[in-house]
């Protein structure tokens, strides 16, 4: 029998008298109200020296003034008032399970009786996020790499969980982006910690130390062209030169060459995730659909004739935006869930007279912002995958997969799996299709978003478990659009179980 989860007794560390940043009072605000932890008090750091200032530090400063105008305003007095309540212990003290480090990193003090938890940014302590994203936020490198590090009282030190985070246009940005996202990263590790005890998960290894800065002149005439290509002018010009098509191919899916797939027929400016369903003898193929006019996308579907596709028309429209209409069966109902995370809720649709008229049959997760979500069974109970942004001022999709055991299409039952967010990391956590069997094997289609881009590439992540307990998968191969001419990007794969034919899509200019 599994024993009950028992809460950890953690200790902030904090300098006495520094006032709370934007993220630091959100997890401490998260922490307080975590059933699973319990704050048992503060240890006083040392304040730190001031460090030399370099010829990027006029411009991280200007960059962080310009940032605090656009984000909103995290208010921190609750959390600066719970914890000026806390009592001070001794970082040597075992009246605590562990000490998590608001600042800095290392020991919270010189032969501390408990391990001392701390984030790294690139290698680097999170008081130097923003130098250490700089040149991540340039384009020389495609993801910044955040760690939560254990330091141990015999002076070893284990990575504890790790992510990769797709960069935003500047290093200030991108520091308050994967900050924000860091902090589930604190809590999972906490959970695991709660239910099977400190040596309860494995350890993955302690990344490479910060690569080289980016050097200041590059970095300017990136931000320069990037605030351009930010204007109405740069914005306007950029959904006129990008878009979406789908491609047809045949084989299997993890020794795919996307150069011998072909395209399919075109019948609006943009069409993307795409979605094959079998029915009555035919395949039907469902996808995103929009104008050039930017206006919400819509659900359209096509019958599959033999290489060619025949629009059949539009299945699903509102006036809100939908993508990834994920189509499935129950017994002899057919349902859809088209992305409606705009209107912050998931949104379950029933075929009335397939494939043309649908009609809303449920609503879940409301007041949360679903995207990607795929409804299926394994090994007989069913499981809700779904690409959740648990924000406050970067609403992203793309860096975590939540999972829930459910009761099935009435979605009355909704179970959050305990390792939630199950996937972590831009480089693998969004769903990029529906999972799919081959051989008696699951596989997961995943986004790949790097490099500053969204959609780069699909992984294909096969499952190896999946069960109350805990979610794993790994790696089989990445499906990339370098050797299609003149693709930008691949973010997409639909495939039937035990069927050959594939579909993607793939972005291009023009």
């Amino acid at each position: 029998m599994t024993e009950p989860p028992r809460p950890v007794r953690l200790a902030l560390a904090l300098v006495p008298g520094r006032r709370l940043a934007g993220w630091q009072a959100r997890l401490v605000d998260r922490l307080a109200a975590d059933p699973l932890v319990t704050l048992a008090g503060r240890v006083s750091l040392p304040r730190p020296g001031t460090a030399a200032a370099g010829r990027m530090a006029p411009l991280a400063a200007i960059e962080e003034r310009a940032l605090a105008f656009h984000l909103p305003r995290y208010d921190t007095a609750r959390a600066a008032a719970l914890v000026a309540g806390l009592a001070e212990i001794e970082g040597r003290s075992p009246a605590c399970d562990a000490i998590l480090r608001l600042t800095g990193e290392g020991p919270a003090a010189p032969e501390a009786a408990v391990p001392t938890l701390f984030l790294r940014i690139e290698g680097e302590p999170v008081d130097r996020a923003g130098l250490a994203c700089r040149r991540a936020a340039a384009g020389a490198a495609d993801l910044v790499a955040v760690d939560l590090v254990e330091a141990r009282g015999d002076g070893t030190e284990a990575c504890l969980d790790g992510a990769l985070y797709n960069p935003k246009f500047s290093a200030a940005a991108t520091a308050e982006f994967v900050l924000e996202k860091a902090l589930l990263l604190v809590e999972r590790a906490l959970h695991r910690r709660a239910r099977y005890g400190p040596d309860g998960s494995d350890c993955p290894p302690i990344r490479a130390p910060a690569r080289e800065p980016a050097r200041l002149l590059p970095y300017l005439g990136h931000l320069g062209a990037e605030t351009l290509g930010r204007s109405r002018f740069g914005s306007r010009m950029k959904r006129r030169r990008e878009h979406w098509r789908l491609r047809v191919g045949r084989g299997a899916a993890d020794t795919l060459d996307p150069a011998d797939t072909y395209p399919a027929e075109r019948f609006r400016y943009c069409m993307a995730d795409p979605f094959p369903f079998a029915h009555g003898g035919r395949t039907y193929l469902f996808y995103e659909a929009h104008g050039r006019d930017g206006g919400p996308a819509w659900i359209e579907v096509a019958v599959v004739d033999g290489r060619r596709l025949v629009r059949l028309g539009e299945a699903v429209r509102t006036d809100y935006h939908l993508s990834f209409p994920f189509v499935f069966r129950d017994g002899e109902d057919i349902y859809m869930i088209p992305e409606t995370q705009s209107v912050a809720r998931l949104e379950l649709w029933k075929a009335i007279e397939f494939p043309l008229v649908w009609q809303r049959w449920r609503i879940a997760l409301e007041g949360s912002y679903p995207a990607d979500s795929v409804l299926f069974v394994h090994r007989g109970a069913w499981w809700l995958l779904s690409n959740i942004s648990d924000h406050f001022a970067f609403q992203e999709h793309s860096s975590e997969l939540y999972a829930f055991r459910v009761d099935g299409p009435a979605l009355r039952r909704i179970e959050p799996h305990p390792d939630n967010p199950v996937v972590i990391g831009s480089d693998r956590a969004r769903n990029a299709g529906a999972p799919f069997r081959r051989d008696g094997r699951l596989f997961r289609p995943a986004q790949e978003n790097a490099g500053q881009r969204y959609g780069r590439a699909v992984r294909l992540m096969e499952i190896t478990r999946l069960d109350e307990e805990a979610y794993a998968e790994h790696e089989v191969c990445r499906i990339g659009p370098e050797a299609i001419p003149g693709a930008l990007g691949l973010h997409h794969l639909g495939v039937l179980d035990d069927d050959d034919r594939l579909f993607l899509d793939v972005a291009f200019r023009g």
